[in-house]
């Protein structure tokens, strides 16, 4: 039968095994096992890769419950796997074992580590790409992924095994066609590729001025140039897939169509949720813009949700695997808009620490306070003893003692950190936050964020046209929301809604308000403020844009020690968040 002319071939000595002639007779070496040589094989990619953080590959038989057809890499646990019959294709092809699996392992292994590196990368290649071609953004991302990274093993790398696998695949396709003459031209290699048609040599003359590099600075104004050339050829490969072979009812070997193109469908779904959360962490850490950011926040949910429909994540082909992460398609909508804003102004803030002091608070409480010298009994305490006064005696009736009474208020000292009611403007006049960087919302979130890590609570009230107040609160996301709408009418601030939430306050109270100016009533809601017993430090950030508040503290009525509250910051750029103080002054001042 085929199949066993096929496994006999394995064991040729091309594969390790020797025969050796002892005492007449014949002594065959023992081959080594397939386990063996996939050991021997890791040994050598974890040496020339440095991939010692990956664990020890596996070689999993073709099963209907294997879904893997060639290769893959689990993105979620960096599990590579290989599917056997794969291995036995190309061993048919008269390659040997530490060939292929060098070969495959190297391409699964450099796509953790050359190419696409990280998700965050792959997103980011994913946005681009579908700007090019749409719905073949998978698919696209995955040939010019594919391809950055085996010019790079074979040229940087001389990784010849893996030369030798991509020359044994199929090239059925025109695209299979293409991408291979595309090797041979960027190697000088012979990739044992079918005539080029002559309609496809202009896209193999444009694809060769590409300069395939691993900077990542390039490397996505090169993917746009390769989406650009092949997407009219990607429809072309979506028909022939449907001719894929396989399945034999005959019992002879039938292998499935291992061509150079049949590469996995690798999305999103290879990752699990805390993995696309810190890669668009690291995104928003790039991005200056909220507005590109909120773009690339939207694009990468609604590809979830889409990689949340696919029921059906079965390997097909060569290429990065898809992962194990359980998705369900009833997840509750939520507003991407203003989550992106969140996540965006969150990540800004930790680069920017405002410095916090702790207010000292005088409390009432009863002490315990000496009234009376009297002769000291047997059953009364020791420490009550006066020593001095006893003149060294220690015997009842003869020794002192001092007797406490617990009648007397006293005061005692304590230092923490008050609540904070933080004041946002919102007006038109304030910059929006979804469009541009503002200064204001990351200077409150900066504040917001800062009083809660040091357990205290935090209200906001957010004016324009409407003064919007929220009460006290210590969950961050909601503080967040409210500190980040934008309303974008006029300057009212109201006082009403600021009394009725200090007068609500259970703790002493730190103000903070951020304007750029124009306040009509702001003189008289400082008064008022400086005026309340449960208000502290007042603290003003001013975004000058094209009012003046220096002079504010020298025209706020009241006496100098209602003013010496109050801390004004100009914050003209980014860099002057961390310079904020919430301190106490001892008389008024501009920062």
């Amino acid at each position: 039968m085929v199949v066993k002319t096929i496994q006999s071939t394995l064991l040729t000595p091309k594969h390790g095994g020797e025969a050796e002639k002892k005492g007449g007779g014949t002594l065959v070496k023992e081959t080594p096992s397939l386990d063996e040589e996939l050991e021997k094989a890791w040994e050598w990619v974890q040496r020339r890769l440095y991939c010692y953080d990956l664990p020890f590959p596996r070689i999993e038989e073709d099963t209907p419950n294997n879904p893997t057809r060639t290769a893959c890499i689990n993105m979620v646990n960096h599990q590579i796997t290989i599917n056997k019959k794969f291995i036995d294709y190309l061993a048919s092809k008269g390659l040997d074992y530490q060939t292929i699996l060098r070969g495959v392992l190297s391409h699964e292994a450099g796509h953790f580590k050359v190419m696409p590196w990280d998700l965050k990368n792959f997103l980011v290649l994913l946005f681009h790409a579908e700007k090019i071609c749409n719905d073949k953004k998978d698919k696209v991302t995955n040939y010019f992924m594919d391809v950055s990274l085996n010019l790079e093993l074979i040229l940087n790398k001389h990784n010849n095994h893996l030369y030798e696998v991509y020359k044994h695949l199929d090239k059925k396709s025109r695209i299979d066609n293409l991408l291979g003459h595309l090797y041979s031209l960027k190697t000088g290699l012979d990739f044992n590729n079918p005539r080029l048609p002559r309609e496809l040599k202009k896209h193999l003359l444009e694809l060769g001025r590409i300069r395939f590099t691993n900077n990542k600075k390039k490397v996505y104004k090169n993917l746009k140039r390769f989406a650009g050339i092949i997407k009219d050829l990607v429809n072309e490969e979506d028909s022939e897939k449907e001719k894929e072979l396989g399945n034999s009812t005959d019992g002879n070997l039938n292998y499935p169509d291992y061509s150079l193109s049949r590469i996995d469908t690798f999305g999103i779904e290879a990752y699990d949720k805390n993995e696309i959360r810190r890669a668009l962490k690291e995104i928003a850490e790039e991005l200056r813009s909220p507005s590109d950011f909120i773009e690339v926040y939207e694009f990468v949910r609604r590809i979830e949700k889409e990689a949340n429909r696919r029921r059906d994540n079965k390997s097909k082909g060569l290429g990065v695997g898809i992962g194990t992460r359980k998705v369900t398609s009833e997840e509750p909508e939520s507003n991407s808009l203003l989550e992106a804003l969140i996540e965006f102004y969150t990540v800004k803030s930790e680069s920017h620490m405002i410095s916090i002091k702790e207010k000292e608070c005088h409390r009432s409480s009863k002490n315990l306070m000496k009234s009376e010298l009297r002769p000291w009994e047997a059953e009364d305490p020791y420490l009550n003893i006066d020593v001095f006064n006893s003149y060294g005696k220690f015997f009842p009736n003869i020794t002192k003692s001092w007797d406490y009474s617990d009648t007397q208020q006293g005061r005692q000292e304590s230092r923490i950190i008050p609540d904070l009611l933080l004041m946002i403007d919102s007006s038109g006049s304030m910059i929006d936050p979804a469009k541009k960087n503002s200064n204001a919302v990351l200077g409150a979130i900066c504040a917001a964020r800062q009083y809660l890590r040091r357990g205290s609570s935090v209200a906001v009230i957010n004016f324009s046209t409407f003064t919007k107040a929220y009460g006290f609160s210590q969950e961050y996301k909601k503080i967040a929301e409210r500190i980040i709408q934008y309303q974008g009418g006029w300057t009212m601030l109201s006082e009403k809604a600021i009394n009725k939430l200090i007068s609500g306050a259970q703790r002493e109270v730190d103000i903070m308000l951020i304007t750029d100016g124009g306040i009509w009533n702001l003189n008289k809601i400082m008064t008022d403020l400086n005026k309340r017993s449960n208000t502290n430090r007042i603290t003003i950030i001013h975004i000058p844009l094209w009012s003046d508040l220096s002079d504010y503290h020298t025209t706020t009525p009241g006496s100098e020690k209602e003013a010496g509250k109050i801390n004004i910051y100009r914050v003209r750029r980014e860099s002057d968040i961390p310079k904020i103080v919430i301190k106490d002054m001892t008389k008024g001042g501009v920062m």
